[in-house]
C-alpha cells in the first residue's frame, strides 16, 4: 500500500467530515422533497400524480414513488434522517421487502450505519432461515437424506443403527472424560497410565467395527455419498460419518491419533470424529427441549488472543462461547484471568507461537483479540508499525493460519484518527483478501449502561462461505446511566440513615459528609466520566486531571472510598472525592468481585484497555446470530445478569481449580454416575452400583475416601449455586416466567 504524506492524509480525513456534512444536508433536504410529494399523493391518483411531478418538476415516476415511501417513512420517525443518509441507502430502507426488514434498515439509518444492497439481500436471507428453526431444518434435512440412501425395507436397520451409533458416541465421551488431558497446558498426550484406558479403547474398536459393518449393509461402503438432487452438504456429513467409523474401528484415536480427521497428538482437542459419530446416532428432536437447552448444545468455540484482563473473555462466554484457550503474554494479566475464572490460560507472547501451534484451532466458530491502544492515540507515531507493541500483523497471521467462521478484534476509536486510518483500511483489506466479509463497529459505551464517555471499535469478520451475516447491534432503548446512579454506592459509604441525617451539629464531620453526599449526587445525575487514562498514551496525571469536571478529584488514585474522619471540616461541600479502582473497574463494566493482579497502575492500564463485558456480549450475540440464524433480543440480553458472581474466584470447579486434572476427572464420572443409579429403586442394588463405580474410577482404597469428600463439597456447592439461581428467578419473575421466555433463566 503507497503510504500518503502527512498533509494529504489530513486533508483525506477532513474531505471525509465536510462529505458527511454535505450528505447530512442533502438527506434533510431529499427529507423535505419526500414530505412534499407525501403529501400531494393524499386523496389522489398515484398516476396522476407521477405525471404532474415528470411534467413539472422533471421527476421520473420512479423516484416519485422512492420520494413517497420515504415520506410515509418520516411520518412514522421524524428523526430518521437526523444522522444523514446516502440516497442508495434511503431507497434500500423505503423499498425493503418487510415491515420488519424496512424497521431495522430505519435503526441502521438513525445510528449511522451505511446499508447497502448486500447486506440487505444477507439479513433478508438469514430471515427466511428461522421459519424454522434452525435444528428442525437440521434435523429434517439429515432425515430426509438418510431416508434417501437408504431402500424403504432399511429404515428398520436404519433405526438400529442409530442406536447402536448413539451407544458408541456414549462410550467414546465418556473415554474422553476420564483419560483425555484437560487443556493444552497440561499438554496433548492421553492419559495412557491410568487404569482401565486399553481395555475401554480396545472396547470402542470392537463397538465400532460392529456399527460400521451395519452402515455398509444400509449404504454401502463408497467414498462419497453425493448424489445428484439432494443437498451436497448431507452426502459430505454421511461420508464423514464413514470415515469416523473406519477411524475408531481400526483403534487409530486417542494416543494413536487424538480425534481429528488428520491424525496428530495435538488432535485430542479436536471434536470431528465425535461430531461426525453424533450425526449417525439417534438425535433428540429440539421441540422435546427447552430453549435454554437446545441453546446449551449449541456452544461456539471461541480462541481469544491478547485476552487482558478478561472483559472480552466475560462477554463473549456470555453470548454462548466457549473458550478453548486465551492468550495473554503480560503475565500480571495472565494472573487475572487464572485468579477470577477457570478458563485455560496460556502466558506466553503471541509473536513466539508458531503457525503450527494456531492451526491446531483450524475452523473455529471465532477467533477473537484486542489491539492495544496504545499504538492509536492522537500521539502515537506510525513509525511504531511493525514494532513489539504492534499486534496487528500477529492477528493477521492467526486468521491465515486458524481460517475462523468468524474473526472480532477490539481495539480503540483512535484507529479512525487522522494519523492511523489508512493503516486501519490496509488491515481490513488484508482482511477481506482471506476470504472474510469485515465490518467495522463504533460503540458508544454510554449507550449501553456503563457511566463512560468513550467509544470502542469492533473489527468483524465473517467468512465468505458463511450463509449469514453481521448485522451491528441495534439498540431499541439505549441505557443511559450516569455518574450518581451507577457509582454511588462505591463513593458514598458513610451516609447517614435518612432518620438520622440533620441532627448532627453542623460543625461535625458526619453533617458535612452527608451534606457534601447530597450535592454530589444532584451534581453528577447526568454527567459521564471521560475515558479511563492509560499510561504511555498521556501521562496518566494530566489526564486524571480531566475528572475534576466529572466528580472526581484528579492527578491520583486512592485505595479505598473517603471515610468520614478524613472528610475536610470546611463546610466545602463541593469536595471530589479521590478516584478508586473500583470505581474504575465498574465503569468499565467489570463485576464487582472481579480482582486485578497487577503493581501500581498495572490495574488500571487493564482497566483502560480492556473491552466492557456487555459490549463484548452484544456483538458476541450478533456473531452467534451469523453463524447459527439464532436471534437474540439484544435490548433484553443487556439487562440480563453477564456473569454468575458466585463462581468468580473458585477454584474447586471442574476441569480447572486447586484439584489435580485426573481427580475432578473422577469426581465428574462419580457424579453423573450417582445421578443415574439414584433411579434405582432397590436400595441394595443401588449401593453395589455405587461401590463399583468407585473401585472402577480409583482403584487405590485410600484415596476413595478423600474422592468421596470432593465429591460431597463440589455437590454442595452445586447446589448452594441451585438455590441462589432459584431465589433469582423467584425475584425476577414472581408470577412465574413468561411464555417463551425461558431463556432469560440462568444456566444451571
Amino acid at each position: 500500500m503507497t503510504e500518503e504524506k502527512p498533509k494529504t492524509k489530513k486533508k483525506s480525513v477532513n474531505d471525509a467530515k465536510a462529505l458527511k456534512i454535505a450528505m447530512g444536508r442533502f438527506a434533510k433536504g431529499l427529507g423535505a422533497a419526500a414530505e412534499i410529494v407525501n403529501r400531494m399523493h393524499l386523496g389522489k391518483d398515484p398516476t396522476a400524480v407521477e405525471t404532474l411531478l415528470a411534467v413539472k418538476a422533471g421527476v421520473t415516476p420512479d423516484d416519485t414513488r422512492f420520494l413517497n415511501a420515504l415520506g410515509e417513512l418520516l411520518q412514522l420517525d421524524s428523526k430518521l434522517l437526523d444522522n444523514g443518509a446516502s440516497p442508495e441507502t434511503l431507497r434500500l430502507v423505503s423499498q425493503a421487502s418487510d415491515e420488519d426488514l424496512r424497521a431495522f434498515a430505519a435503526r441502521a439509518v438513525k445510528l449511522g450505519v451505511a446499508v447497502d444492497t448486500a447486506k440487505i439481500q444477507r439479513v433478508e436471507s438469514r430471515r427466511r432461515m428461522p421459519e424454522e428453526s434452525h435444528e428442525d431444518k437440521a434435523a429434517q434435512a439429515r432425515w430426509a437424506s438418510l431416508q434417501s440412501f437408504a431402500a424403504t425395507h432399511t429404515t428398520v436397520l436404519l433405526h438400529r443403527l442409530e442406536a447402536r451409533a448413539e451407544s458408541l458416541l456414549a462410550a467414546v465421551e465418556k473415554f474422553i472424560l476420564r483419560f483425555a488431558p484437560g487443556d493444552p497446558q497440561e499438554g496433548f498426550d492421553m492419559e495412557t497410565h491410568r487404569p482401565g484406558y486399553f481395555q475401554a479403547h480396545a472396547d470402542i474398536a470392537a463397538s465400532a467395527v460392529e456399527v460400521l459393518a451395519d452402515f455398509d449393509v444400509i449404504f454401502g461402503s463408497r467414498d462419497s455419498f453425493t448424489v445428484s438432487g439432494l443437498d451436497d452438504q448431507e452426502g459430505v456429513l454421511l461420508q464423514n460419518s464413514r470415515r469416523a467409523l473406519t477411524r475408531f474401528a481400526s483403534g487409530k484415536f486417542g494416543h494413536k491419533g487424538g480425534f481429528a480427521f488428520d491424525a496428530a497428538a495435538e488432535g485430542v482437542f479436536s471434536a470431528d470424529l465425535i461430531q461426525s459419530l453424533a450425526y449417525i446416532s439417534t438425535q433428540q428432536s429440539p421441540r422435546t427441549s427447552s430453549a435454554l437447552s437446545a441453546r446449551r448444545l449449541r456452544d461456539l468455540r471461541v480462541l481469544e488472543l491478547g485476552a487482558g484482563a478478561g472483559g472480552q473473555a466475560i462477554g463473549l462466554m456470555a453470548a454462548g462461547f466457549r473458550h478453548v484457550a486465551l492468550y495473554e503474554w503480560i503475565k500480571p494479566r495472565a494472573d487475572t484471568l487464572k485468579a477470577n475464572w477457570d478458563w485455560p490460560v496460556r502466558h506466553v507472547d503471541l509473536k513466539k507461537v508458531p503457525d503450527s501451534t494456531l492451526a491446531r484451532y483450524d475452523g473455529i466458530d471465532l477467533l477473537a483479540g484486542g489491539i492495544p491502544s496504545a499504538m492509536f492515540t492522537t500521539r502515537a507515531n506510525p513509525s511504531h508499525r511493525g514494532s513489539e507493541n504492534d499486534l496487528i500483523p500477529e492477528l493477521l497471521r492467526a486468521v491465515r493460519a486458524v481460517n475462523p467462521r468468524a474473526f472480532m478484534f477490539e481495539g480503540y476509536h483512535g484507529m479512525t484518527f487522522e494519523p492511523h486510518f489508512d493503516y486501519l483500511a490496509d488491515f481490513k483489506s488484508q482482511l477481506a483478501d482471506f476470504g472474510y466479509i469485515v465490518d467495522i463497529v463504533d460503540l458508544q459505551t454510554s449507550d449501553y449502561g456503563h457511566p463512560l464517555d468513550e467509544q470502542r471499535l469492533v473489527v468483524v469478520g465473517i467468512r465468505n462461505d458463511e450463509q449469514g451475516t453481521f448485522i451491528p447491534p441495534i439498540l431499541e432503548r439505549p441505557i443511559r446511566r450516569f455518574i450518581s446512579d451507577a457509582l454511588e454506592d462505591l463513593v458514598i459509604r458513610y451516609e447517614s440513615p435518612a432518620e438520622l441525617r440533620g441532627t448532627f451539629a453542623a460543625t461535625t464531620a458526619q453533617h458535612q459528609y452527608d451534606a457534601w453526599a447530597r450535592r454530589w449526587r444532584d451534581r453528577f445525575k447526568d454527567k459521564l466520566l471521560p475515558r479511563i487514562p492509560r499510561e504511555g498514551t498521556e501521562t496518566r496525571h494530566d489526564r486524571l486531571e480531566e475528572y475534576n469536571m466529572e466528580g472526581f478529584q484528579g492527578g491520583e488514585l486512592a485505595a479505598e472510598a473517603t471515610k468520614v474522619e478524613d472528610f475536610p471540616n470546611d463546610k466545602d461541600t463541593y469536595y471530589l472525592p479521590i478516584l478508586t479502582q473500583a470505581v474504575l473497574s465498574r465503569a468499565r463494566g467489570f463485576p464487582d468481585g472481579w480482582t486485578f493482579h497487577g503493581e501500581g497502575g498495572g490495574n488500571v492500564d487493564m482497566i483502560a484497555d480492556a473491552l466492557s463485558p456487555i459490549l463484548a456480549k452484544i456483538v458476541g450475540l450478533q456473531i452467534y446470530s451469523a453463524l447459527t440464524g439464532v436471534s437474540f433480543d439484544l435490548d433484553a440480553a443487556i439487562s440480563e445478569p453477564i456473569i454468575k458472581e458466585f463462581w468468580i474466584g473458585k477454584k474447586l470447579r471442574l476441569n480447572a481449580g486447586s484439584e489435580e486434572h485426573h481427580i475432578l476427572t473422577q469426581v465428574e464420572v462419580m457424579i453423573r454416575g450417582e445421578d443415574a443409579f439414584s433411579r434405582i429403586s432397590d436400595p441394595k442394588a443401588r449401593r453395589a452400583k455405587l461401590q463399583e463405580l468407585i473401585e472402577d474410577v480409583e482403584p487405590t482404597a485410600p484415596r476413595r475416601t478423600y474422592l468421596r469428600k470432593v465429591v460431597d463439597r463440589i455437590r454442595f456447592e452445586r447446589e448452594l449455586q441451585h438455590a441462589e439461581d432459584a431465589a433469582w428467578q423467584e425475584r425476577r419473575f414472581p408470577d412465574g416466567v413468561p411464555k417463551g421466555r425461558e431463556d432469560w433463566l440462568p444456566e444451571t
